[in-house]
């Protein structure tokens, strides 16, 4: 990682931990990156707890197969994004 880039997520991070609007960052295979106390606050996971898992964890189970389906597409029409 360059030192530009360190930075940079450094600079996330605290806008991440500063806001206080629920962040969750799920990587291009739908895997949870990122989490603030926000996002613990409204669905009451800690950070320990959800990076790591599946995006679907905050995702209600009658909306899953849609969401699964449109993350697909999305991937899909424009991988690496």
């Amino acid at each position: 990682m360059e030192t530009g880039d360190v930075h940079s997520h450094d600079w996330a991070r605290q806008v991440i931990d500063c806001t206080s609007y629920a962040v969750v960052v799920a990587d291009n295979n739908g895997v949870i990156r990122e989490w603030n106390e926000s996002a613990r606050a409204l669905f009451g996971y800690t950070a320990a707890e959800a990076v790591g898992q599946p995006v679907e964890l905050i995702i209600p189970q009658s909306l899953r197969a849609a969401h699964s389906a449109c993350f697909r597409e999305s991937h899909e029409q424009r991988p690496g994004v």
